[in-house]
């Protein structure tokens, strides 16, 4: 008659069983699959190699640096603990920007599905600040279902002269997000922020934003 390991229940052959190396290896495969902690690139992938999940399945994704649980109707991310990096883009609407001999850093966390996320930017004498209105990658993609919303503050430095605060903007299933200042004494229209926007940016200036949203 076949045992169990005392913790994980795993079934094994015991001496009095009829030799069938072949079943056994299929069945301790088979449980071993409910045990093994699988590890996914990104959301299409965790949904190729497991397209019937069962609640309570467990998963690794590498692209949010988290585990993952299945609750019975979507994939739960469990809290990492800990702010994670990444190397935000910096686009425009014209003339691609390039940060040159500055840096541009940004960090992370994820609390479930709602993300956290930082940039600093500090621009250097060989800093290229293109043309056209600025966009800042995220670091993970927004929900579809998201409609424009401003979740999140910015401030630019023009050091020696002023601060500018601005608004965060993001899109469904947005991948950068935009930062817009009001216009005009009554704020009553806003401008996104570029090149000359909301002042003409130069080897001294820094900006940063941050803010909040959810993921798929």
């Amino acid at each position: 008659m076949s045992a169990n390991t005392p913790k994980a229940g795993l079934t094994y052959p015991s001496l009095a069983d009829v030799p069938n190396v072949p079943s056994n290896m299929q069945t301790l495969a088979g449980q071993l699959d409910n045990v093994v902690i699988p590890k996914y690139a990104s959301s299409a992938a965790q949904s190729t190699a497991n397209p019937s999940p069962t609640k309570g399945d467990l998963c690794y994704r590498t692209d949010l640096s988290g585990f993952q649980y299945y609750d019975g109707s979507a994939w739960e991310t469990i809290v990492p603990g800990a702010w994670q990096t990444y190397s935000p883009s910096w686009g425009s609407s014209g003339t691609a920007p390039s940060i040159g001999n500055g840096t541009i850093t940004g960090r992370y966390m994820i609390f479930g599905k709602t993300v956290t996320f930082n940039i600093v930017m500090v621009f250097g004498s060989t800093t290229n600040f293109g043309t056209g209105t600025y966009s800042f990658g995220l670091p993970l993609t927004t929900i579809t279902r998201l409609n424009a919303q401003w979740p999140g503050a910015a401030f630019a430095v023009n050091v020696g002269t002023a601060v500018y605060p601005g608004t965060v903007y993001l899109t469904s299933n947005a991948t950068a997000a935009g930062v817009y200042s009001p216009t005009g004494t009554g704020g009553s229209s806003n401008a996104q922020w570029g090149n000359t926007v909301p002042f003409t940016f130069t080897a001294t200036s820094n900006l940063s934003l941050q803010g909040t949203y959810e993921i798929p």
